[in-house]
């Protein structure tokens, strides 16, 4: 990949990574959720089998493996969706792999794999179908199943660095600040404080002194893992929106803070920072 130096180059750049994605949307892809929860529940085993089976078979251009952040359905761990046809595996043991890999490239439902309701008994043939995932609108991790977070070319595919491309065309940070009070987003704590003010206020506060953009990735209620499941299944969407909030308030530095504990979320944000980088999306000081 070599650096993109305008917004034009980034624009084209995405164009060509989405149409050639597009170009292999009849190939059969298992999506494995593998977020730390899916790893504590033995998803690396069937990773590492998928992975040989296809290599043992030659699958390498029949069948494509998308290894993935959460999804949401933590208790059905360690489980996969095979793409395009939606098809949900719960609950997977290493002996189901090899018919999960007959399935998926004969694109039909293995039914003795497939989720049932635990208390009706119900079948369904797709993830769409399941009242979890039926029910529901996934905002903040809606993209995870779409990408690999430590592939940067799958967040710039699903439209990523598009409004970090929007911003640097505008070259206005008083139009940045705008569209995000017109926006109405608001902090998600107890508060609910307009991020629209709050950036207003950072960016008139100091004029001229070196100013900071933190992401606090810190989660003081137990069991909360949003924060984890974001920057472990698409931490580029952290840089960016950190970039886009830097060029707004006039911050020149940025800073992750996130627990000591949560290495898969440590490791994905350094490989995604440093793609970024690597890419010209991205200055040094994050």
């Amino acid at each position: 990949m070599k650096k993109l130096l305008s917004v034009d180059q980034l624009t084209e750049f995405r164009n060509r990574v989405a149409n050639e994605r597009a170009a292999e949307d009849d190939i059969p892809t298992i999506v494995v959720s593998a977020d730390t929860g899916a790893q504590a529940s033995g998803v690396n085993d069937i990773i590492r089998l998928i992975k040989k089976n296809m290599l043992d078979r030659f699958l390498q251009q029949k069948l494509r493996l998308r290894i993935t952040g959460c999804h949401g359905f933590c208790e059905m761990n360690p489980y996969v969706v095979v793409e395009p046809y939606g098809h949900f595996y719960p609950r997977l043991r290493r002996e189901d792999v090899p018919k999960l890999i007959d399935a998926a490239l004969g694109g039909y439902l293995d039914k003795d794999l497939a989720y049932r309701d635990a208390q009706t008994e119900k079948m369904y043939e797709s993830a769409d179908e399941i009242p979890f995932f039926k029910n529901q609108t996934r905002t903040i991790i809606g993209r995870n199943q779409t990408l690999d977070p430590i592939r940067i070319l799958d967040y710039i595919a699903n439209g990523g660095y598009r409004a970090l491309g929007k911003v640097l065309a505008q070259n206005d940070p008083e139009w940045i600040i705008k569209e995000v009070q017109a926006s109405g987003i608001r902090g998600r704590g107890g508060a609910g404080f307009p991020t629209g003010k709050k950036w207003e206020f950072a960016r008139a506060s100091a004029p001229g002194a070196q100013k900071y953009v933190v992401c606090n990735a810190d989660e003081g209620d137990p069991g909360a893992y949003m924060d984890r499941g974001v920057l472990e299944g698409n931490p580029h969407s952290i840089i960016e929106g950190m970039t886009i909030a830097g060029i707004a308030m006039g911050a020149t530095r940025g800073i992750i803070y996130v627990r000591s504990e949560y290495p898969l979320a440590i490791k994905h944000c350094l490989i995604a920072t440093r793609q970024a980088r690597e890419m010209g999306l991205l200055g040094e000081n994050i």
